[in-house]
C-alpha cells in the first residue's frame, strides 16, 4: 500500500507541472492560483529520499514543457543548429530540478513544523510565506543577467489588475507571500481532511483582493482630484517595424528596409505625435551624426515638431558596443542618450567566459552603462528600461527615483515571438506601471506594443505582424510611490521572520 500511495504522489509531482505551466504561459485560468497547492501537498508528511524525487520529477516536466521552444529560437538565433537549443533544455532542465529539490529541501529541514499542534498549519504557512518572499527576491538579484529566462511567481497575477495593486506598496514579492500562503493552508486542509477550514485562506485572498481594490480606486481618486503631481498629456507614437531576427539590412533590401522605416516615422508625424518611441536596435548600426538615414528621417519629421527615441547602437571598442537609445529632437538635435544597465548573460555579456554569437550580427558584445538617470524629452523625463531590463525591478525604480516621470520600455521579442515569453514581457511592463505608478510605453519588435497607465490599465495591446504604427496619450507625473521605501523592509522582515520561526522550530522542545 505504501509503495501505491509514493507511486501515485509521484505521478501528482508530475501533475504539479500543469498550474506551473499555465502561470509560465500567461494562460488565463483560475487553476493558476493554485500554482504551487500540489508542490505543497507532495511535501506533507514525506521522508527526505520522497520529497527529492517527487521535486526532481516536477522540476523536470516542467522544463521539458516550458523550456522546448529554444530548440527552434537557438538554431534561428545562433545558427548552430537544434543540438544546441536541447542543450539549452537540458542545462535549464538541470537547475529547474536543482531549484525545485532546494525548495524541498528547505521545506523538509526548516519549514516543516516538528511539534505537533493544533496550530502547525498557521506556523508553517507563515515560513512559507516569508520563505517565497525571500526566494523570489533572491531570484531576481541573483538571476538578472538570464532575465527572459526567470521565471518569478508573482506573473501570474498580471492579469488581474487589483491582484497587483500591493505591489505598489510592498513591491511584487508580496504577491508570491500571499500565494504561498493561500496555497500551502489549501494544501494542508486537503491533506489533513480538515475541509472546514478551507474558508480561511479563501478568505485571505478576499482580503488580499479588497485591499487591491482600494489601492487602485484610491490612486484613481487621487489622480482625479489633482493630488498626483501630474502634467502635461502629451501623444506618443509607437513605430513597431517588426522585422525578423534573420533579417538584415544589405544590398538586396536594405532600400526596402529603409523604405518601411521612413513610412513609419511619416504616419507618426502626420499623426500629430510629440515623442516616437522606437523598438531597442530599431537602426542596426552604431550612431554617426552625418548618417544619412538620420538625416532623411529628420527631414520628414522635423517639420512637424517630432522628437525621437531611437534605438541605435554606440560604438566602445571594436566588436563591444552600448546597447542605446538616443533622444533626438528636430533638426538632429541629441539632447540625452541611454546605455542599457543590465545586458543579457550568454547573448549580450559573457557568462563563465561563454558568449553565444548573433546570428546576424557576428557575435558583437555590450558594455553595461552605470547612469539611472532617465532621458529629458520636451515632454518630461522618460526613465529606460532596454528589453529584459523590464523583467526586474531595479532599472524602473532605480529611474524613478532619478526623477522619471513615465517609463518607455523598447524591446526585441523576434528570437521568442512566438512563445509565451512575448506576453510575459508585458506583463512585466505592467507590474512595473503599477509598482512605480508611471505610464509605461511599451514597443517590443515581433512582440506585444502598447500604453499602459499608471493605474495598471491597459490602454492598448496589439501584437502585429508587419510595421504598424500605433497611437495612445501619456500623462508624466512625478509622484514617488511607496514602493520605493517600504519594500526593502517588507523583505527584511520577512528573512527576521523565517530565521526567527526557523531558530524556534528545532529549539523548542
Amino acid at each position: 500500500m505504501a509503495m501505491t500511495h509514493n507511486a501515485k504522489m509521484n505521478w501528482l509531482a508530475a501533475l504539479a507541472a500543469i498550474p506551473i505551466t499555465f502561470s509560465i504561459q500567461m494562460i488565463d485560468t483560475p487553476l493558476k492560483l493554485f500554482i504551487v497547492t500540489l508542490i505543497f501537498y507532495i511535501c506533507l508528511d514525506a521522508t527526505l529520499k520522497q520529497i527529492l524525487v517527487r521535486t526532481i520529477i516536477l522540476g523536470a516536466t516542467a522544463s521539458v514543457i516550458n523550456f522546448f521552444w529554444l530548440i527552434g529560437s537557438a538554431n534561428n538565433y545562433t545558427g548552430k543548429g537544434y543540438l544546441l537549443g536541447i542543450g539549452f533544455i537540458l542545462v535549464f532542465t538541470l537547475f529547474f530540478c536543482c531549484y525545485t529539490a532546494f525548495i524541498g529541501l528547505t521545506y523538509h529541514y526548516l519549514m516543516k513544523w516538528r511539534h505537533k499542534t493544533k496550530w502547525n498549519w498557521v506556523y508553517t504557512s507563515i515560513m512559507g510565506g516569508t520563505f517565497a518572499v525571500l526566494l523570489e527576491y533572491g531570484m531576481e538579484h541573483l538571476g538578472k543577467g538570464f532575465a527572459m529566462c526567470l521565471h518569478l511567481n508573482y506573473i501570474a497575477a498580471t492579469t488581474n489588475v487589483f491582484a497587483i495593486q500591493p505591489a505598489s506598496v510592498l513591491g511584487p514579492t508580496i504577491i508570491t507571500g500571499v500565494f504561498a500562503i493561500f496555497n500551502y493552508q489549501i494544501a494542508y486542509f486537503l491533506y489533513y481532511r480538515q475541509y472546514k477550514k478551507l474558508w480561511i485562506p479563501f478568505a485571505i485572498c478576499l482580503l488580499y483582493m479588497a485591499w487591491g481594490m482600494g489601492l487602485y480606486y484610491s490612486f484613481q481618486h487621487k489622480t482625479e482630484i489633482g493630488k498626483i503631481s501630474a502634467g502635461k498629456p502629451f501623444k506618443v507614437a509607437i513605430l513597431s517595424e517588426n522585422m525578423l531576427p534573420d533579417e538584415v539590412w544589405d544590398s538586396r533590401n536594405g532600400d526596402f528596409v529603409a523604405r518601411d522605416m521612413f513610412e513609419l516615422a511619416r504616419i507618426a508625424a502626420q499623426g500629430k505625435a510629440n515623442l516616437a518611441v522606437w523598438s531597442e536596435s530599431a537602426i542596426p548600426w552604431t550612431f554617426r551624426s552625418d548618417d544619412d538615414f538620420l538625416h532623411v528621417l529628420d527631414s520628414l519629421t522635423s517639420p512637424y515638431g517630432l522628437t525621437h527615441l531611437l534605438g541605435m547602437n554606440t560604438e566602445y571598442r571594436g566588436r563591444i558596443l552600448y546597447n542605446s537609445v538616443y533622444c533626438i529632437e528636430p533638426r538632429l538635435k541629441v539632447t540625452g542618450k541611454y546605455y542599457k544597465r543590465e545586458a543579457l548573460s550568454l547573448v549580450e555579456k559573457p557568462f563563465m567566459g561563454v558568449l553565444l554569437p548573433f546570428y546576424t550580427n557576428n557575435g558583437f558584445q555590450v558594455m553595461e552603462g552605470t547612469s539611472d538617470l532617465p532621458l529629458n524629452t520636451p515632454y518630461g523625463k522618460a526613465g529606460m528600461m532596454l528589453c529584459n531590463e523590464s523583467v526586474i525591478t531595479r532599472p524602473a525604480w532605480s529611474s524613478v527615483e532619478n526623477g522619471a516621470q513615465f517609463l518607455v520600455a523598447p524591446g526585441n521579442d523576434g528570437w521568442f515571438a512566438n512563445t509565451y515569453l512575448a506576453k510575459q514581457h508585458f506583463a512585466y511592463d505592467r507590474l512595473r506601471a503599477v509598482e512605480t505608478r508611471k505610464d509605461v510605453v511599451v514597443d517590443n519588435n515581433n512582440g506585444y506594443c502598447g500604453m499602459i497607465k499608471a493605474s495598471g490599465d491597459i490602454d492598448f495591446q496589439e501584437n502585429s505582424d508587419g510595421p504598424k504604427v500605433g497611437f495612445a496619450d501619456v500623462t508624466p507625473n512625478s509622484y514617488r510611490p511607496m514602493v520605493l521605501d517600504a519594500s526593502k523592509y517588507f523583505v527584511i522582515l520577512c528573512g527576521i521572520t523565517f530565521v526567527v520561526m526557523s531558530v524556534w522550530n528545532y529549539a523548542k522542545k
